[in-house]
């Protein structure tokens, strides 16, 4: 029985370990989809596409708004 609990408990720990790990995964990624998308919204903004500027600014920055860790 004891046996049995303690490798229950290093398999949940484990699993748990590689979520936090896919979840720093994910987090990295929209943080590069975000940088790149504000970097085309500073360039369309800069080029007097103000409107398409700042609807990829929103679109780069959305997924952090209904992504949960």
């Amino acid at each position: 029985m004891a046996v049995f609990t303690l490798l229950k408990a290093s398999y949940s720990r484990s699993a748990s370990l590689a979520e936090i790990e896919c979840r720093r995964t994910r987090r990295r990624r929209l943080d590069a989809v975000a940088l790149t998308g504000v970097g085309a919204a500073a360039t369309c903004i800069a080029l007097g596409s103000a409107v398409a500027g700042l609807a990829l600014c929103v679109a780069a920055l959305a997924p952090f708004v209904f992504v949960r860790d």
